[in-house]
């Protein structure tokens, strides 16, 4: 964990796929920021006075991207207690912006961009599947844009950015190792990158259903769905807690964060993408996902959310499930088959029988890595030390060719194997 500081539709019903208009979250929140004094990755402190990773600093003036400064004195009419707040709020932002890439993605992307003439489908394909990279490469394709020239697609990002400029930004960004832990930030990237990514296999799904044939601004959304979570647990100690513990999910995992700490990861999400310029109805998908009138693209991540919460055996209640694919126009055929294709992972509507290569200690690691668990809870599930664990998965990685616990859990399932 980190630091803690204290689209268009062919078949589909209007509503399943057309993005409704920006509008005032559902329920209104304003943060509460409760924490003195600790440090988020990257130098940024979250109480007045400290430093962000610039080099700015709050009793000076705060330095935001792009040159903005916040300096002592320059509204009489706030007072210290909200600039206070204010500042905290904005450090914790950029914070937000130096999360970490997955080594191996980032490797990748770089390989890639290295060749000659490579395409900008094939650079998508790689930055779609790690939410860093994707944030980076949104933040630096739509800065100083023009509302109605912002993109919130990759491969149009990837071509106004260039491949020389995306270089730069990438070699720049931090990364963490699976089997080495996220650093600074703890496991915290590594259990955001595999809801992340079951999340937007599960809203591919659900378009599937539905006949959307525009997916491309919903693979973003579905895969940031959830980046409010990461200030959230900059800004309170507890949230991080009941990321990496608690398993609520759906709208009572969000009714429980507006109770507890004032705002919930919805509205921390959209504070964030509006930050970066991207277009309303990113934003919109990204905020309002949990939202009970939620409709179009932030309808799907949020049962997406949710299926996945459900198959964790997160508190996600059925008739939350149904009452979501029913605001879709999603049938309970449909949404039987998404479940069903959810839990085996199929491929082509097949479930394949093939022989594990897994031990099954191995086995029992990568049902527990699936069902959300860290590695200390797993080790004591199982009764080994964590550095047991740790071979376990060095094993399973290399066995089944992946790279990261999302590549093993999405094969294993797929497989028949978990």
């Amino acid at each position: 964990m980190p630091p803690s500081t204290d689209s268009a539709c062919a078949t589909a019903p209007d509503s399943a796929c057309t993005t409704a208009p920006e509008r005032a979250h559902a329920t209104s929140v304003r943060p509460r920021v409760r924490s003195r004094g600790a440090h988020a990755p990257g130098g940024v402190h979250a109480a007045g006075g400290a430093h962000t990773g610039g080099g700015a600093h709050a009793g000076g003036g705060v330095r935001a991207p792009g040159g903005a400064h916040a300096v002592d004195g320059a509204s009489t009419s706030v007072a210290p207690a909200e600039r206070e707040r204010g500042l905290q709020m904005l450090q914790v932002l950029a914070a937000v912006e130096r999360f970490p890439a997955l080594a191996d993605a980032r490797d990748d992307l770089l390989t890639a961009l290295r060749r000659k003439g490579v395409a900008a489908s094939e650079i998508a394909a790689i930055v779609e599947k790690d939410a860093a990279l994707t944030m980076t490469v949104l933040r630096e394709a739509n800065r100083g844009c023009k509302q109605r020239e912002r993109v919130d697609a990759i491969v149009p990002a990837v071509e106004r950015v260039g491949a020389a400029r995306l270089q730069e930004l990438v070699q720049a960004m931090a990364a963490f190792d699976l089997l080495r832990g996220g650093g600074a930030w703890g496991e915290l990237p590594a259990r955001f990158r595999m809801h992340a990514l079951l999340t937007q296999r599960a809203a591919e799904a659900i378009a599937g259903e539905l006949g959307c044939r525009q997916r491309d601004r919903l693979a973003v959304a579905s895969l940031l769905h959830d980046v409010g979570k990461v200030a959230m647990a900059l800004l309170h100690p507890r949230y991080v807690g009941r990321l990496c513990g608690a398993r609520r999910g759906g709208l009572q995992g969000v009714r429980g964060e507006r109770s507890e700490f004032g705002v919930d990861h919805g509205l921390m999400g959209g504070l964030l993408a509006r930050r970066w310029d991207v277009p309303p109805a990113l934003a919109h998908a990204i905020e309002r996902h949990h939202d009970a009138d939620a409709q179009g693209e932030a309808a799907i991540v949020g049962l997406a959310d949710m299926l996945v919460h459900h198959q964790r055996e997160a508190n996600v209640r059925p008739d939350e499930l149904t009452a979501a694919a029913d605001a879709l126009g999603l049938d309970r055929d449909g949404l039987r088959r998404i479940v069903r294709g959810q839990a085996m992972a199929q491929a082509g509507g097949t479930r394949r029988a093939e022989h594990c290569p897994l031990t099954n200690k191995e086995q029992l690691v990568l049902q527990r890595l699936g069902e959300g668990l860290v590695y200390k809870q797993i080790a004591a599930r199982l009764g080994v030390s964590a550095s047991v664990v740790r071979t376990h998965l060095h094993n399973i990685y290399a066995k089944l060719g992946v790279r990261d616990r999302a590549q093993a859990v999405l094969l294993a399932n797929g497989r028949g194997w978990l």
